[in-house]
């Protein structure tokens, strides 16, 4: 059900995209505009479509419909508004916190390596260069983000760090805006007011705002990524961009107008790759976590040769290598709570609500997550019976001290299963798809929980439980290489650094 919703989605929103002439907009690579439909959609996904039942488009023509007329001017009209203001403010508040910080980008013939990194989220890429590079070779720039305490986060790690900073909407963006805005806008708007007529009025509402909003943003930050991939381009002449992510926004804007110029570009495959359409690369090389997920993206017609194999993601690893504790488990049965809309969290905690074996279990544990808000920290905690872990725990360190795992991520079973401890990787039924998922069912210690009956018959079976006293066999470890990919990433990411780095300078 999940990718049949999303591709009728994809769909929609592609032939609103085109028909309303937004390439025209973004002079952008083929795939760059795949990966914007593909952001829209899953603003789309973010809502309780399950609820709200298959997507109907109405067809009702819209220019007999004044109000939804009306409303279509009124949005686009007032969105514009806050986006123009909003990204005014941004600049406005990133000099005052940050000014002193920031500096100009300054010609660096000597460097051989550009990060490009997020301040917001997990710093992925500083991990890579802690011990491996000289300061001398490499700069970190940190893009702008919402996350003010996140940038003095960064600036206590690195002497050679810089931030690609916010500026004022440029002259080319507030025009692109008004075009938009009196040519363009208004026709998508109503389209995809039109489109969602099914919906409850509030979430079709929040549907609207949340992709009109994030094309405005896209109007804004595509001049900002040109001015500044031409910049690096001529500050650092001979270096290899790495990017975090490529996928939405800043970065995917960055990594297209670098492209477009010229600029070698890498982009580090930073999870457990299922959906591969969401992976494609718009960087010109992508280093996968496993075979697994290279030959997944071959066959959604990414060239074979953009694509390198270099380990399982780089966030799982330290947690991966914790050594089980073997006798007496502190947590007999442990749940890691799942990510996600507050109303996919609830489908997944019906799955446990539901489960008979839970419910008279007095050895279950839930590891919250540290960044959830307290909202859905209380949702979670739904069952006094079920306890909650150390708060200062790491995930691995969790795990280690687990007999059996139940998990709603993929990322985190690779830490369990790289532990060796029977796992239970809960999908719901509407979620599960077959050509992203199969490929757990051969995975040593893992089974899937579709539905809580199926979550009740893997927990009662002791031939399962008890397989934990087991270690792999040298195929099964092979395996879980093929899927996860192998634990030497930091070797191989800076091999594959190096090698493309060296081709530049040819």
């Amino acid at each position: 059900m999940l990718n049949h919703v999303r591709l009728q989605n994809e769909a929609l929103i592609k032939k609103i995209y085109i028909e309303s002439g937004l390439p025209d907009f973004f002079k952008v690579l083929p795939t760059t505009h795949d990966k914007i439909i593909l952001a829209l959609v899953q603003q789309i996904m973010k809502y309780d479509w399950i609820s709200i039942g298959e997507l109907q488009q109405s067809t009702e023509s819209p220019a007999k419909n004044l109000r939804s007329d009306a409303l279509a001017f009124v949005m686009n009209s007032g969105i514009f508004a806050f986006s123009i203001f909003k990204y005014s403010f941004v600049s406005l508040l990133y000099r005052l916190i940050v000014g002193k910080y920031s500096r100009d980008i300054e010609v660096e013939n000597d460097l051989r390596y550009v990060f490009i990194n997020s301040a917001g989220g997990i710093d992925r890429l500083a991990s890579i260069i802690q011990d491996d590079f000289n300061e001398n070779q490499y700069i970190m720039l940190y893009l702008f983000t919402s996350f003010p305490r996140k940038i003095f986060e960064r600036l206590k790690r690195k002497p050679n760090i810089n931030f690609i900073s916010p500026r004022r909407p440029h002259k080319k963006a507030v025009h692109r805006c008004l075009v938009f805005l009196f040519k363009n806008g208004h026709d998508f708007t109503l389209r995809l007011l039109r489109s969602f007529y099914h919906y409850p009025l509030s979430t079709r509402l929040q549907i609207v705002t949340a992709i009109i909003q994030y094309i405005y943003a896209l109007l804004i930050y595509h001049p900002w990524a040109e001015e500044n991939a031409s910049k690096m381009a001529m500050a650092y002449p001979n270096v290899l961009f790495i990017f975090d992510l490529d996928e939405a926004g800043k970065e995917l804007m960055i990594a297209d107008c670098l492209n477009q110029i010229g600029g070698k570009t890498l982009l580090i495959q930073h999870g457990a790759l299922t959906d591969a359409r969401r992976y494609l690369p718009t960087c010109s090389s992508m280093a996968c976590t496993s075979e697994r997920g290279r030959q997944a993206l071959i066959s959604e017609g990414v060239d074979s040769k953009k694509l390198f194999v270099t380990g399982q993601a780089l966030q799982t690893i330290k947690d991966s290598t914790l050594y089980k504790q073997t006798n007496n488990p502190s947590y007999p049965i442990l749940i890691l709570a799942g990510a996600g809309p507050t109303w996919r969290q609830r489908l997944y905690i019906n799955m446990l609500k539901r489960s008979d074996y839970l419910k008279n279990c007095q050895q279950a544990f839930m590891r919250i997550h540290p960044a959830m808000d307290a909202k859905n920290k209380k949702i979670w905690l739904f069952d006094e019976n079920i306890t909650p872990t150390g708060a200062e725990e790491s995930l691995g360190e969790c795990i280690s001290y687990s007999q059996i795992v139940i998990t709603f991520s993929i990322d985190s079973l690779i830490v369990a299963v790289r532990q060796q401890h029977p796992s239970i990787v809960c999908i719901p039924e509407s979620f599960f798809v077959p050509t992203w998922h199969n490929f757990l069912a051969n995975i040593p210690m893992v089974r899937v929980a579709k539905t809580s009956p199926m979550l009740n018959a893997i927990l009662a079976d002791k031939n399962f439980t008890n397989s934990r006293r087991h270690d792999f066999s040298e195929s099964q470890w092979n395996y879980v290489d093929f899927v996860f990919g192998e634990l030497k990433t930091k070797t191989n990411l800076t091999k594959l650094m190096r090698k493309l780095s060296a081709e530049i300078e040819k």
